[in-house]
């Protein structure tokens, strides 16, 4: 463990400890020493967060491994901000919507607490796909509450966590608040998008973008946008591979064009060895993104063309009218993808997205 002095250093939080959260969480102790004095780990299951402080503890390698505890309650990620005066970063990592926005509301309560005392410095960040209105909302709470709040989706699967490959899409709404005498002044910024980009993404994440220092919904966005090529390229590789049946081909054929035509390693060629292998989870393995992953993003981009939320620029032409098709998107978010019993029938635990091949399958040959 980190033996250097860490009096002027603050504390790291990391809350939501899945398959993603775990490898973030992970690289944050083994890797964070410089930036942090300590780490708080925090998951509904304790056992998760038990499991990553162990895994951290086996690979401490000096000064740059952080001493790590675990918090079983949100009470005690409170408490565990509020011990450092230098300050905390607290990162998330949940599910949607409404457990980002209910921890970090809670959170938030919990910090001021105690109103005869001022909190030390804190920066909030999410990490999850959500949606650009809660991004907002939550900015606007951190902001009123004293604090800063970073908005940095990440781009990635857990093993690109776990060696530092992910892309992390950051963004801020306007400066944070000023920085109390002891804290880090240069993590603790008026510039919270861009200090985050530059010297917390980095632990886990090989290209960070500030996508905006003034709202902190257009990294919700970017994401959103973006992670349609993510699930439109599993629609085409679980069609292709079709395809080659139809052609009395082999499936693992497929492997070679993704693997040579395109840059490897890319999330193309992993979710075509995942998909030509089927190894969609459902056996107790943790997976990366579930199927109600995948569902609850695409509900989110179908609804921003349905809500007409964008606007037009000079280099643009008018954003899409409300209800327009996008076939990709349509096609992997509906009946035919998702609504049979093929799937669910075949689920015994969380399954991996890529396991609407089964539904391809399942449509193609009934």
């Amino acid at each position: 463990m980190s033996q250097s002095d860490d009096s002027a250093r603050p504390t790291a939080v990391f809350v939501g400890l899945g398959a993603m959260g775990a490898a973030m969480a992970e690289r944050i102790g083994t890797s964070g020493g410089a930036i942090f004095s300590d780490l708080v780990l925090y998951n509904r299951t304790p056992a998760k967060a038990e499991y990553v402080a162990a895994r951290v503890s086996e690979q401490a390698s000096g000064d740059k491994t952080l001493r790590t505890t675990v918090a079983a309650t949100v009470d005690e990620v409170a408490a565990a901000a509020l011990r450092n005066p230098s300050g905390v970063v607290i990162v998330a990592m949940l599910f949607g919507d409404d457990s980002t926005e209910g921890f970090f509301t809670a959170c938030l309560k919990l910090l001021h607490r105690d109103q005869t005392a001022a909190a030390p410095p804190f920066l909030l960040a999410n990490c999850a796909t959500i949606s650009a209105p809660v991004a907002r909302k939550l900015a606007r709470l951190v902001h009123e509450a004293g604090g800063a709040f970073v908005n940095a989706p990440v781009t990635g699967r857990p093993p690109h966590a776990a060696a530092g490959q992910l892309c992390s899409w950051v963004a801020a709404a306007g400066e944070a608040p000023g920085v109390a005498a002891g804290a880090d002044a240069a993590l603790f910024s008026s510039h919270p998008a861009r200090v985050f980009a530059e010297r917390v993404a980095p632990l886990w994440s090989k290209h960070a973008r500030v996508l905006s220092e003034s709202d902190a919904g257009a990294s919700a966005l970017y994401k959103l946008c973006t992670n349609l090529m993510v699930y439109g390229f599993g629609q085409v590789l679980g069609e292709a591979l079709l395809l080659l049946d139809a052609a009395g081909l082999p499936r693992d054929s497929l492997r070679d064009w993704t693997s040579h035509v395109l840059p490897a390693p890319n999330l193309v060629d992993l979710y075509c060895d995942k998909m030509v292998s089927r190894s969609f989870g459902g056996d107790g393995r943790p997976v990366g993104a579930a199927l109600e992953v995948a569902q609850k993003d695409l509900r989110l981009m179908r609804g921003l063309v349905d809500e007409a939320g964008g606007s037009s620029s000079n280099s643009s032409p008018d954003p899409p009218r409300p209800g327009a098709p996008l076939p990709v998107l349509d096609g992997v978010l509906g009946e035919a993808s998702w609504g049979g019993s093929s799937l669910h029938a075949a689920r015994e635990a969380p399954m991996d997205w890529s396991a609407f091949l089964l539904e391809l399958e399942a449509r193609a040959t009934s």
